[in-house]
């Protein structure tokens, strides 16, 4: 008696460990799928232009055009840098406000330049109010 109760348990504990793998495995397909088929479904062109996503052929020829049309309205042109010191985005950028010798006639310990789009106010007023004085 006690060694069908044995053998009972190990069958039980096989179907067990078996029934769990399935659904594990399972699982792993349905994510899969899930992935593969639904995801990239709701990207837009311009996010994934932004992300720097590698998608479908339907996403990749929409953003295309999408950069294109971005591109043609801004024009970038490239910029030398100096060779000691590392510029992380080398484009010639149009100043609000220019002052190509305030650095000269007064020592600077640092100067930041924080890109802010021109009808963007209120981030600039915030830099202003906040860190952004001339003392």
């Amino acid at each position: 008696m006690v060694e069908d109760c044995k053998k009972q348990s190990q069958h039980q504990s096989k179907s067990g460990c078996i029934s769990l793998r399935s659904c594990v495995t399972f699982t792993a397909f349905l994510v899969l799928f899930l992935c593969y088929y639904i995801v990239p479904n709701e990207f837009s062109a311009s996010w994934a232009l932004t992300v720097g996503l590698f998608l479908p052929e339907k996403f990749t020829s929409q953003a295309i055009n999408f950069s294109l049309k971005r591109v043609s309205a801004i024009s970038a042109e490239s910029w030398k840098t100096l060779e000691p010191y590392y510029v992380a985005y080398p484009y010639k950028y149009n100043f609000v406000l220019n002052e190509p010798d305030k650095c000269q006639k007064e020592n600077s310990f640092i100067v930041l330049i924080v890109p802010v789009a021109p009808g963007n106010t209120a981030a600039r007023d915030v830099i202003r109010l906040t860190w952004g004085s001339q003392s």
